[in-house]
């Protein structure tokens, strides 16, 4: 049986903003700007006393939060998608699978407009916290891998045996990108994944976009014979 790695899984939503597009174009590489705090005007109470009220981030509404994978050396990482908040043992261990090779923690963030600002490890501890928090932006330390041939990758997983998959997930491989059609049974077998440019339950846009990145990179149409590379770091 051919082994099928993925590059990173999406459930795919049929909103025009696709954020399995967004990966794949490298959004979540750029980094994110702090997002600036907004403050009402100062107002004098009847003493004459300035109070200035700052208000609240707003929090995401519903649907959990958003899980990443955190490399502590060098503070990079990734959103883990296909796990929640409330399946944690699960994230470690995927969180693991991807960087074997440097030590790794899960964190998760509530708050999508503040991103990673404002993720917090189970125990508490906020991401800024860590000590090498945001070091990846300055400086490039080749001890820090996840791999051990590279900073800037990971090791490649085995999605035939990822429990986690979903029937609709996006899955990129060395043939292109496929989606996921099979059930929780493992392993997961070949004919489990479909072609997603050809696969009419997915909105047309999405094909398009998808036939078209397909194009860009190189990457072939056709059945998944060969294992692609992991998401990078």
């Amino acid at each position: 049986m051919a082994v099928l790695a993925g590059i990173m899984l999406f459930a795919a939503p049929a909103a025009a903003e696709n954020p399995f597009i967004s990966f794949l174009r490298g959004d979540w590489l750029r980094p994110r700007p702090s997002a600036p705090m907004s403050y009402a005007p100062a107002m004098p109470d009847r003493d004459g006393l300035s109070i200035t009220v700052t208000p609240r981030r707003p929090r995401t509404s519903g649907g959990g939060g958003v899980v990443y994978c955190v490399r502590t050396c060098d503070g990079r990482y990734f959103p883990l998608t296909g796990v929640s908040s409330s399946t944690h043992e699960v994230a470690v261990e995927r969180c693991n699978s991807f960087c074997p090779a440097s030590p790794t923690k899960v964190f998760t963030s509530y708050d999508r407009e503040a991103g990673i600002d404002a993720a917090r490890s189970k125990d508490g501890a906020a991401y800024s916290s860590l000590e090498h928090a945001y070091a990846y932006r300055t400086e490039i330390s080749p001890s820090c891998t996840c791999n051990t041939s590279s900073t800037m990758g990971v090791a490649p997983m085995d999605v035939m045996d990822d429990p986690t998959l979903k029937a609709g997930d996006l899955v990129v491989t060395a043939n292109g990108v496929m989606v996921f059609r099979g059930d929780k049974a493992l392993p997961h077998r070949e004919r489990e994944f479909t072609s997603a440019v050809d696969d009419r339950k997915l909105p047309a846009a999405t094909r398009r976009q998808i036939e078209a990145l397909e194009m860009a990179s190189g990457l072939a149409q056709g059945p998944a014979t060969a294992t692609a590379a992991a998401p990078g770091l």
